[in-house]
């Protein structure tokens, strides 16, 4: 069966949604987020991508991107292909991380923009990662309202006519226009989650960590929540009580 052609945008803006294979966990730890946003920030000036917003969940991730030179079947080639290389040989693996193409839809200009925005910034919400878009560390929110020092994120023109808290406000509100999102919930094995905390929390075991210095916990469990753990997994692998960790 002959793949499904892509649908074009007239701004060139897409939003870009990619998802590990099987619900595969993309990030196993702090430094693996941070070199997804390395991989972008390398290769914009190559692709001539603007890159208007970003997201890095547990197991999928978004960009609100417009392209200027190469398409996003060329960037996305670049980019994904960086990374499974790189995470690969830090995680001694082999074999594809990411789920079948990455999907993509056109983004409108002005209003409709700011809604994809939104949209991207509200899914770590959405998910139970936080309680709002400016406490996520991994996405771009905090480039609209604290500056970006990196470069990486290109603010959307739309957005420099709301104040600060108008920006604040406009994250809460929910929106009538469908966007895509990552839509099947797959389960994480419980074998693979506890190597997740293992590998996150350097504790010699899922167990161990239970039992550990309190002090740095709070951290680590949210790191757990982004690779895609659910509360009732953290807590029946480590011992601890789904209210202690969900007060994390």
């Amino acid at each position: 069966m002959s793949r499904k052609a892509r649908a074009k945008s007239e701004s060139n803006i897409y939003h870009i949604l990619a998802r590990g294979i099987e619900g595969q966990p993309l990030f196993g730890d702090e430094e693996d987020f941070r070199k997804l946003l390395e991989i972008l920030a390398k290769y914009k000036p190559v692709s001539g991508y603007e890159l208007y917003a970003y997201c890095l969940m547990g197991n999928h991730f978004h960009l609100l991107l417009k392209t200027n030179g190469e398409g996003t079947d060329r960037v996305m080639k670049r980019v994904v292909g960086s990374y499974v290389y790189w995470f690969n040989r830090k995680y001694a693996r082999k074999g594809p991380l990411f789920r079948d193409r990455y999907r993509s839809e056109p983004a409108g200009t002005d209003a409709g923009l700011l809604s994809a925005l939104r949209h991207i910034h509200q899914n770590p919400v959405k998910a139970g990662l936080c309680k709002k878009a400016s406490e996520y560390p991994y996405s771009s929110y905090r480039a609209y309202t604290k500056g970006d020092k990196t470069g990486l994120a290109d603010c959307v023109a739309a957005a420099d006519t709301m104040s600060r808290q108008e920006f604040a406000k406009f994250h809460e509100k929910s929106d009538a226009a469908r966007f895509m999102d990552a839509e099947e919930k797959i389960r994480i094995p419980d074998s693979e989650a506890a190597k997740i905390i293992e590998r996150i929390s350097g504790s010699k075991t899922a167990a161990a960590f239970g039992t550990a210095d309190r002090a740095p916990r709070a951290g680590f469990i949210r790191e757990f929540r982004a690779a895609g753990l659910s509360l009732r997994q953290i807590s029946r692998l480590t011992g601890l009580g789904v209210g202690a960790v969900r007060r994390k």
